[in-house]
């Protein structure tokens, strides 16, 4: 889904403004509302891509223990593409 522009955002209560059903102070707070959430909503975007690439980037460079298990199939997975 392709984001919104700040005026496809505002529009509907635009409306409601121009249309005398909503009054300046309520259409102010209500768009100061939804860029409140929408920055909430940036950050949190952005500090979870911070925390992703962090443990992304710890995992390449401590990698964990392989299991026995994992590595013995490996390791006859190898010796067999070599017969």
């Amino acid at each position: 889904m392709r984001p919104l522009f700040t005026q496809e955002r505002v529009a509907p209560s635009a409306g409601l403004f121009l249309d005398g059903l909503l009054s300046l102070s309520d259409f102010v707070i209500g768009s100061v509302h939804e860029a409140a959430v929408r920055a909430i909503e940036d950050m949190r975007m952005i500090r979870l891509a911070a925390e992703e690439s962090r443990a992304f980037a710890e995992a390449i460079l401590q990698p964990r223990e392989l299991p026995a298990r994992l590595k013995t199939a490996a390791q006859r997975h190898i010796r067999n593409l070599d017969h």
